[in-house]
């Protein structure tokens, strides 16, 4: 767009070549001006004087824009950065998934794992064993789901949004109401 100019960046604020997944950044006179009353929100997100979108994504060799994932959203497993719209996309795929969820949870040795909430299609049944070896036969080890859960709904949002934070919220309070206990469903 005209007077629009985007721009994907790395963590420290360098311009990533195409290919390359960083953080969407926008500068034009079009963006927003601040927060209502929020000024240390402002701030945050318009570092360096481009907004920060909070979106992750690159540019391919046509100039192409890409969004991959949501950066709140990215889990960091052992150094390793994992988009979970990836494996989320290679569940959706398996054919007794209807559709599938991943969060990051935390975990004392890797930073965070990875965990799928499954719903399944109707009359479908699974184990977490199978969801795990399904992708491990189609992905990196280090994105595969360390952990499963079936549910039969997710938290959502008005318009329909999945809603990960409210995931990860109850994530936490389960950990703390089993003083670390591990209480979930694992594919080991």
């Amino acid at each position: 767009m005209y007077g629009v100019d985007v721009a994907i960046w790395g963590e420290d604020g360098e311009i990533l070549p195409p290919g390359r997944p960083g953080e969407i950044v926008i500068n034009s006179p079009t963006v927003m001006l601040d927060y209502l009353n929020r000024p240390k929100a402002t701030d945050e997100a318009k570092r360096g004087g481009w907004l920060h979108t909070g979106d992750v994504g690159y540019f391919d060799e046509d100039g192409y824009l890409f969004i991959v994932d949501r950066k709140k959203d990215l889990i960091v497993k052992g150094g390793f950065s994992i988009f979970p719209s990836e494996i989320e996309q290679c569940l959706q795929a398996h054919p007794k998934v209807e559709r599938a969820v991943v969060i990051g949870v935390p975990d004392e040795e890797q930073g965070e794992e990875v965990k799928a909430y499954i719903k399944l299609r109707e009359g479908e049944r699974a184990t977490a064993k199978e969801i795990i070896n399904y992708c491990r036969e189609r992905m990196a080890l280090y994105k595969c789901p360390k952990y499963v859960e079936f549910c039969h709904s997710f938290p959502r949002t008005t318009t329909g949004r999945v809603l990960k934070r409210m995931l990860r919220q109850r994530e936490l309070e389960a950990r703390r109401s089993t003083n670390g206990c591990e209480t979930l469903i694992t594919g080991s």
